[in-house]
């Protein structure tokens, strides 16, 4: 299971999130660079883009510690709930924008991702329309079709058949140890692999960052917010 005892800061500002993600619409070596700075593998990427939290609710947060700024909390949400970092793309949906450029402007010649399996693109197009407006900015997509409230290998197989939903899940094909692994959890008759990886990685994470001496607190209550 994961550690208990962590110290995490008083305060934390999901303004920063952004300095410390690595976006959908990353490429693999983007990705691997947001990860490497904690110490994460191309392997802990692979494990952690198919876990079981939706993307919009993670942060990495800088933690403010009396005033002062400490490393960054790197896996509370916004309400204080432990969480792994981007992907995760699992359970839960994502809005139109998170990944309209790759339908209508990849490469900023208002073309679309080649990479991007034809039919999924079709479905997706008609879910968000170019131009954006009314039930395109309303729309919620799965990030996994089909078994989007299921902790499972689905992630996998979706990323392997179509190149996922975000820019940032097809980069996973484009490295041999990343695809290695999704090739190998999409065609896996058991989940029991890719269970004892994620723990692992979860353990991994969760000693990244943390806040030493006294500085900051251990939070009884993970759900509360720290505001």
């Amino acid at each position: 299971g994961v550690e208990t005892g962590r110290r995490d800061g008083n305060v934390t500002v999901a303004e920063y999130a952004e300095n410390d993600l690595a976006p959908p619409d990353s490429n693999i070596v983007d990705v691997k660079t947001f990860f490497s700075v904690k110490s994460l593998t191309a392997k802990d990427i692979v494990v952690l883009f198919g876990t079981h939290f939706p993307f919009p609710l993670y942060r990495f947060t800088r933690t403010y510690v009396r005033g002062r700024q400490q490393q960054p909390n790197t896996h509370r949400t916004d309400n204080g709930i432990l969480a792994p970092p981007p992907g995760s793309h699992s359970i839960g949906t994502s809005h139109c924008e998170a990944f309209r450029k790759r339908l209508y402007n990849f490469t900023g010649a208002m073309d679309q991702d080649p990479s991007l399996d034809a039919r999924y693109a079709r479905q997706l197009r008609k879910l968000c329309p170019r131009r954006g407006g009314g039930r395109g900015r309303r729309a919620k997509v799965p990030m996994d079709p089909g078994s989007g409230f299921t902790f499972d290998l689905s992630y996998y197989r979706h990323v392997l058949a179509t190149g996922g939903l975000f820019q940032s899940d097809g980069s996973l094909l484009h490295d041999p140890a990343t695809r290695g692994y999704v090739e190998r959890m999409a065609n896996a008759s058991s989940p029991d692999e890719y269970y004892q990886d994620f723990a692992a990685a979860m353990v991994k994470m969760g000693r990244t960052d943390v806040l030493p001496d006294s500085l900051g607190e251990v939070r009884a209550t993970c759900g509360v917010f720290v505001d």
